[in-house]
This record gives C-alpha cells, sequence and structure tokens, in this order.
C-alpha cells in the first residue's frame, strides 16, 4: 500500500513538472513572438538616415550598403531595421570594406526614428608606387589607386613583401598594395619627420626609395641622394645631416644639390660626392 501511493506521488509529480515545463516553453515561446512583433513596429523602425563627413566617397554608395543591411530579420523574427538592433558591425564592415578610403564609421540616433551615420575620410598625405601609384594617409595606410599622379606628391617607393607575413617565414608580396602599410609604424614616422626636415632646409625632396636596409631620399631637379640606414637614430642623422650643411662649400645650398650623394651611415664619418 506504502509503495503504491508513493508510486502515485511520483507520478503526480512528474505530470506536474511536465506541465510545468511545457507553460514555460509555452510562455517562452510567447514571449518571442510578441519581442519579434514590437521589433517590426512602425514606432521602432529607422526610416530616415543621415550621412555626414563624405567628401569623396559617394553617399548614394553608402545608403545602398545600409539599406541593404536593414533589410530582412534576424533568425526570421527580428526586424534588422529596428532602431535597438540594427546591425552597426555589419554596415561598418562592409562600407570599410568595399571604400578603404573610410577611416572611421560612427553611428548615432536622433530619435524617435533616424539614423545619423557620421564618417570620417582618409586624406592623400603621400603616394606609393610600383607598377602603379597610390595615395597613402599620415599612417602609412595606403587607400587609393591614383589615375595621374599629382606633381607635388612625395612618393615612396618600398618593398611590401617586407610587411607581409607568411607561414613558411618568406615574403610574400600582397595581391593588392592597397590596405597594406608602405612601412612599419615606427619607420613610417622616423622617415616623414626626417622628409619634413629635409624639406625645412630648402633641399626640395620628392621620392624616398627603400633598399633592404639602406633607405635613400631623392633631391630637386638634380636627383642628389641622402642615404642612411633603417635601424639608425633620425636624430643622429638629422645632425650630421645639419653638420655638413654648415661647412663653408655648402652655404650656397645650391652646392649641395649639385652632389651625387651625402651617405650619412656611418656615424660621425660622412661621405659625399
Amino acid at each position: 500500500m506504502t509503495k503504491y501511493r508513493s508510486s502515485q506521488l511520483t507520478q503526480k509529480r512528474k505530470k506536474q513538472f511536465q506541465l510545468k515545463f511545457i507553460l514555460i516553453v509555452v510562455i517562452l515561446i510567447s514571449f518571442v513572438f510578441v519581442l519579434s512583433a514590437l521589433s517590426k513596429s512602425d514606432f521602432l523602425s529607422i526610416d530616415k538616415i543621415e550621412i555626414k563627413g563624405n567628401d569623396v566617397v559617394k553617399e548614394e554608395d553608402l545608403r545602398k550598403i545600409i539599406n541593404k543591411n536593414l533589410e530582412g530579420n534576424y533568425f526570421r523574427l527580428f526586424s534588422k531595421s529596428n532602431i535597438l538592433i540594427y546591425p552597426k558591425q555589419a554596415i561598418k564592415v562592409e562600407s570599410e570594406r568595399l571604400f578603404p578610403r573610410i577611416k572611421e564609421f560612427d553611428f548615432s540616433l536622433d530619435l524617435p526614428r533616424s539614423l545619423n551615420v557620421n564618417i570620417a575620410e582618409r586624406k592623400p598625405y603621400v603616394s606609393w608606387c610600383d607598377k602603379d601609384c597610390f595615395f597613402v594617409d599620415k599612417e602609412g595606410y595606403i587607400f587609393e589607386k591614383i589615375s595621374i599622379l599629382p606633381e607635388t606628391f612625395f612618393t615612396y617607393y618600398t618593398d611590401l613583401r617586407e610587411l607581409t607575413p607568411s607561414s613558411d617565414f618568406v615574403p610574400r608580396k600582397p595581391s593588392s598594395p592597397i590596405r597594406q602599410f608602405i612601412l612599419n609604424s615606427e619607420n613610417f614616422k622616423e622617415v616623414d619627420s626626417f622628409v619634413k626636415f629635409v624639406d625645412g632646409l630648402g633641399l626640395e625632396p620628392y621620392k624616398f626609395m627603400a633598399e633592404g636596409e639602406k633607405y635613400s631620399i631623392y633631391l630637386g631637379t638634380q636627383k642628389t641622394q641622402i642615404i642612411f640606414d633603417k635601424n639608425q637614430n633620425i636624430k643622429e642623422v638629422m645632425n650630421n645631416l645639419q653638420s655638413i650643411l654648415n661647412m663653408d662649400e655648402f652655404t650656397d645650398i645650391e652646392n649641395f644639390k649639385k652632389l651625387e650623394y651625402i651617405d650619412l651611415r656611418f656615424g660621425n664619418k660622412v661621405f659625399y660626392k
């Protein structure tokens, strides 16, 4: 008799548990469908998009990307155009993939239903050339092919393979120079500061070339070459160049520009011809 009652009690508890479980599942499903319906409500859907900050990238192209990513639903349930859960990252990633000129991509909401998209574009700072030429920004990042190279642009010639890692440690040339850096960050900053220093001296630098550890800056129409080493302290290089320019024979800067080269790779020993 006791065993029978115990069995009945067990069965009763089992049925109660099953009913509770089913009830919880029904409540959860109902809750999900309520959220789904809310996500598709007009008062929560984006109906206006404002794009600001673009100078070169066309607004219509950005708008197409944004609208495409706002179409459809997550898991067929939640609207992607909902102002609370719209796909920020997907829009950002696709826009930056298609337009390397875009440097920053920011979103803000203008309630109740407006989405503001603010972008910052990379600005041409110098150029990099191989078979073709490309614009480079202030970080040394290649972002756009140039059809006609502006004469006023300082140009870098570097081997991008040095910065492209591979599994077998053999440098490989990237399939496209776009989205590559022309030098590593520290080297680019140092070379850039040296170019500015040389330009400030009135030497008219126009080209930089890297050949392994050997770095060269070319000057003016006479193509005088200033040679220094990749691993040198750039302030020391500047000081040594300034010391040469302080010599009597180079008081007239035009005499310096007539040199074939000046080699600054050997510390205080400077060679020129």
